[in-house]
């Protein structure tokens, strides 16, 4: 999808943009690398032309839309399954598999962009409001939701800030921002076992229908609109376009060619002489010797 940023057109920063979004819900990160469904690579549509570069990404790596389903929703709530896909999301971010391959998204991204342009990977915020959040309950079986939930988008978050300040270190540059949201969100998280009015998601079967599952507990309207404000306020997100992206600069047209020497005048008639002293058998000084002149000249 092709358009225009409408807060950086106008006053204070009235910058001339365009942006193409190529985001897509349930993407993993191998989506940056191959068709997915049919549509291209998403890394195709990184360019030399943008200065700024926005990306949400790993929370499909760890089963976001089944973590969702299977612990959180209620008409889908399956205890076991939820138990299994935590402990898989957590194997995940413990053992260097979302390091790894986040790094080589963010890698990629950096090796085709404009050098100059800010790469900001936004965090996730927390799923879950409550963080007493059981299954099972009552049962020898319990288990808090809400607390490991939280404790594994908590690390997941940390090692996203970690990988950027790493690779920042690396190549001595401040390209990669890292903006967290967790705080921006805090009070405006969905509840598995409450309806909450002042939302910043999309509300599974209240706000969507069942055949809208792709939307479950993404931001709705109100939460882009928060985000899109803290990337705005963020001092580490530039507002103007870097100097690199502008034409480069060519090199200067080579000088021309020197133009040929002046040839002597030779007078028509009579003896000629010819003096130059103790630097007639030098011929680097541009001096013109005895016998220089007799081939040019036709003289002796």
């Amino acid at each position: 999808m092709m358009g225009r940023d409408r807060a950086l057109e106008r006053a204070r920063y009235d910058q001339t943009t365009a942006y193409e979004t190529v985001a897509c819900s349930g993407d993993t990160t191998s989506s940056f690398f191959s068709l997915t469904d049919g549509r291209r690579p998403q890394l195709d549509a990184v360019s030399q032309r943008y200065g700024l570069i926005f990306l949400t990404i790993g929370g499909d790596d760890v089963n976001f839309a089944g973590i969702v389903k299977d612990c959180l929703i209620s008409a889908f709530v399956e205890p076991l399954k939820c138990k299994k896909l935590l402990t898989n999301a957590e194997r995940l971010l413990s053992d260097g598999t979302i390091e790894s391959r986040l790094k080589h998204v963010l890698s990629a991204i950096q090796e085709r962009a404009n050098p100059l342009a800010t790469i900001a990977l936004l965090g996730y915020p927390y799923l879950e409001s409550d963080v007493h959040y059981e299954l099972d309950k009552g049962t020898p079986a319990a288990y808090n939701v809400g607390k490991w939930l939280r404790a594994i988008e908590a690390r997941g978050n940390a090692i996203q800030e970690q990988l950027v300040n790493e690779l920042n270190s690396q190549d001595h540059t401040h390209g990669l921002v890292f903006v967290n949201v967790e705080k921006l969100f805090a009070g405006h998280e969905l509840s598995a076992e409450a309806s909450t009015p002042n939302r910043w998601f999309v509300e599974p079967l209240t706000d969507s229908t069942l055949a809208s599952h792709e939307t479950w507990y993404h931001p709705n309207p109100r939460g882009w609109a928060e985000e899109a404000r803290l990337l705005l306020a963020d001092p580490s997100i530039p507002k103007h376009v870097p100097s690199a992206a502008a034409p480069p600069v060519t090199a200067p047209p080579s000088p021309p060619p020197p133009a040929p020497p002046t040839p002597a005048h030779v007078p028509p008639t009579g003896p000629t002489l010819v003096y130059d002293g103790d630097t007639a058998a030098n011929f680097e000084d541009g001096d013109t010797g005895f016998e220089d002149w007799r081939g040019a000249a036709g003289q002796s």
